[in-house]
């Protein structure tokens, strides 16, 4: 169920991203729609053999779709989103995506995460194209977008949307930062659950509990109270969307009922001031609860979007109105996640600007050892507890650090790991190497040929992706039973 929970939020972003030109395009002699994978077609022959294959679906054009991909990004395809380069609507179309949420699939992609010459602190990325039967490109129509939902690996604090672009050169630059939308969507009251685990509606939206409640309380929330939440005075509010459904079970967790109450005494303000009224709560009462709190302040989300219905809410709708996608949502579960709008395909990024006070302009030039006269290699930076790779520039003496001055700034004395892929015809190379930042360095790396299987076995320490665990909140809630009516499965 809680994969409906923030998809609410995108519908500011629906006229903030820009549009695809190639998708604009008209006449018989339109150019042909690039929307390339990796950076070059050396990136491809060196990266083709460590990362996953592309995940493929086909699509029907004129029909709303959904799609889970394998770790959890959630697509959604408006019915003819889709148009051929001379803007001519297609009827079906193949969706070749990949998902890059831990750094060893950044690197087995060639990813980088710099925008001009500033750090970028990655939540995750997704490759997204769509082709033709015929096996051409096609472009998101000007008019029109496809919504992510990408899970979120940590803190959602100032992350943003980025655009991937591809340089002559072969360099990879995150442009055109979108914040994240914090509106809210409204949805039927009735299509919402606000009762807590083990409890369920049934189609009269009459609650019956398993096994019977005797006092009309879980464990500090009173029945009636609950009820109430369905009264129309609520339609319209932050309490009839996703996001505040998505809170109810953790506020059930607390067995405090004045928690739901200030949420529901402060329904008229903005749903982030709301929990963070929760959080300080239980703070000040030592409640063990607090820290689920505070994430959902921290994706400050804050009221029901207001004036004409968004493409995007439009399409929350029909959602709701198909038994069936519906059921495929709820499937896909994942509390946290970061709401994407999609004008341009292509590699998206959720990033934030990396930044620390002490960061000093740091120079640092590498040699490789090892590697064969003309192999294609690549070489990174990893930061690996704050989830940023840094591309090593390529020049005749070997390899430095940074695209225009030959140094960034960043904060010394940090541990990273020194990454060189190589390859020769057939033969890969790696060479993995920590290192402690400093001004000014010099160093050298040994690789050593390696088969595809010892490369990624070598690199596991980069992956796979590990999502921050959700405070347990949810089944530890001690549900008030009868007098002689407790059962230890709910407690």
């Amino acid at each position: 169920m809680n994969r409906l929970l923030s998809l609410c939020a995108i519908s500011l972003l629906l006229s903030s991203c820009l549009s695809d030109p190639a998708s604009e395009s008209s006449g018989t002699d339109a150019a042909p729609i690039s929307n390339p994978r990796y950076a070059s077609e050396e990136t491809a022959a060196l990266c083709d053999s460590l990362a996953r294959p592309l995940q493929v679906f086909t699509v029907d054009n004129t029909r709303d779709t959904l799609l889970v991909a394998e770790n959890g990004t959630l697509v959604l395809i408006p019915a003819g989103v889709f148009v051929s380069k001379d803007g001519e609507a297609v009827n079906q179309v193949q969706i070749q995506l990949t998902e890059a949420y831990s750094l060893f699939d950044m690197l087995a992609n060639g990813l980088s995460t710099v925008s001009e010459n500033s750090v970028l602190q990655t939540d995750g990325m997704v490759y997204l194209n769509a082709q033709s039967v015929a096996g051409e490109n096609v472009a998101i129509a000007a008019d029109k977008q496809v919504y992510l939902e990408m899970p979120s690996m940590g803190d959602q604090r100032d992350m943003a949307q980025f655009q991937g672009v591809f340089s002559e050169k072969g360099d990879l630059n995150w442009t055109r930062r979108t914040p994240f939308a914090n509106t809210l969507v409204t949805v039927p009251l009735n299509e919402l659950n606000f009762y807590p685990e083990g409890f369920s509606p049934d189609p009269a939206k009459e609650f019956a509990a398993m096994p019977a409640v005797a006092t009309n309380i879980y464990c500090g929330v009173s029945d009636e109270l609950v009820k109430s939440m369905y009264d129309k005075l609520f339609a319209g509010t932050y309490v009839a969307t996703r996001e505040f459904e998505q809170r109810m079970p953790f506020i059930h967790g607390t067995c405090d009922e004045g928690i739901l109450r200030i949420y529901l005494e402060n329904v008229s303000g903005e749903l982030w001031k709301a929990d963070s009224l929760a959080y300080a709560l239980l703070l000040k009462q030592n409640n063990s609860k607090p820290e689920i709190f505070k994430k959902f302040m921290d994706q400050r989300k804050s009221n029901v979007a207001t004036g004409p219905v968004s493409n995007y809410a439009a399409f929350v709708n029909r959602v709701f109105a198909d038994k069936a996608k519906k059921e495929q949502y709820q499937a896909a579960d994942a509390v946290f996640s970061n709401p994407v709008a999609v004008s341009n395909l292509g590699w998206i990024n959720c990033d934030r600007y990396l930044s620390d006070v002490g960061a000093v302009p740091v120079s640092l030039q590498l040699a490789v050892v090892g590697l064969p006269v003309g192999a294609n290699v690549a070489a990174f930076l990893v930061f690996g507890s704050e989830r940023a790779l840094l591309p090593l520039i390529k020049d005749g003496s070997g390899f430095y650090l940074g695209a225009r001055e030959r140094s960034m700034k960043m904060p010394p004395g940090k541990s990273v790991s020194v990454v060189v892929i190589g390859r020769k015809e057939d033969a890969l190379f790696l060479g993995v190497k920590p290192l402690v930042l400093q001004s000014e360095q010099d160093i050298s790396v040994s690789v050593g040929q390696m088969t595809v299987e010892q490369v990624r076995g070598a690199l596991s320490a980069f992956g796979p992706p590990v999502k921050q665990p959700l405070p347990n909140s949810r089944k530890s809630c001690c549900y008030v039973l009868g007098a002689n009516e407790a059962d230890d499965q709910f407690k």
